[in-house]
This record gives structure tokens, sequence and C-alpha cells, in this order.
């Protein structure tokens, strides 16, 4: 493939023994979705927001590319309160909030693993379904 980002984490899941299975419904929203990622004999679970549908496309490039940005949506917010109006969640939820502040601990292990959190796809080729996105989506 010609899109050096795929190249990136597809080496990312060949070197840490990387696995995505997807487990079920969250509670919190339609559109996301638990996950269970296994990093080099660790297993992490957490909830992807799927809003394009690629959990259910079973190709693990792709479900670990969605995956890491929801990751990424956590780690980079300024706060709770941020992160909640950016996903459109429940900022007045207990659940939700102990959900974020277990989710940070997790990604701080998920990095000591695999180093820092980088999705390598652009959100701008998510949502216009360009790029390396469209390419993996068209060859799953």
């Amino acid at each position: 493939n010609k899109y050096p980002s795929i190249s990136l984490l597809t080496e990312l899941i060949q070197s840490k023994d990387i696995s995505i299975e997807v487990i079920g419904p969250c509670p919190f929203s339609a559109d996301w979705f638990e996950v269970e990622l296994g990093v080099c004999q660790n297993k992490f679970n957490f909830y992807v927001d799927d809003e394009y549908g690629d959990l259910k496309r079973k190709t693990t490039v792709l479900q670990l590319c969605v995956s890491i940005k929801s990751l990424e949506e956590i780690k980079d917010s300024a706060d709770f309160l941020s992160w909640c109006k950016q996903t459109g969640l429940d900022v007045n939820s207990n659940s939700i909030l102990s959900y974020f502040e277990s989710t940070l601990q997790k990604i701080s292990k998920i990095e000591q693993l695999i180093g820092k959190l980088n999705s390598h796809i652009s959100d701008l080729d998510f949502s216009l379904n360009s790029g390396a996105a469209q390419y993996l989506r068209a060859n799953s």
C-alpha cells in the first residue's frame, strides 16, 4: 500500500502483538462500543466512539486506529468537562467521570508498552472517507 500511516500501524500490531476484540455496546452512547485491546499479553478494556462503523469491518489496522483515536481524545482533552463537550457525553454522570479517570490510567500503561499514542491517520481522512481511511475501508 502507498500509505506510510498504514505501514506504521501494521508494524505496531506485529511488534507489540496487538489484538482488538469488540466486546459489546457501550452504556453511554449508541455509537460507542467496548473493545478489548491486547498489547504484549496485557488486556485493556475501554470504549470506542465508532461513528463511522469501522469496528464492524474486522480489519485490525482500522480497528486499532479508531481505538487509539478514542484514547487520544481523552488524553488530549484539557479535562473531563471539555472531553464531554467534545464527545456529547453527559458531564453530570458519575459513571462517565469514573470511566474517564480510569481510562487515563489505562492510557499511561498502554503508552508504557507502545510509546506515545498515535493513530497515524488524520481525523479529516476519517470524516471525509479519504486517503488511508478510505483505503482501509475499501480493503476490509
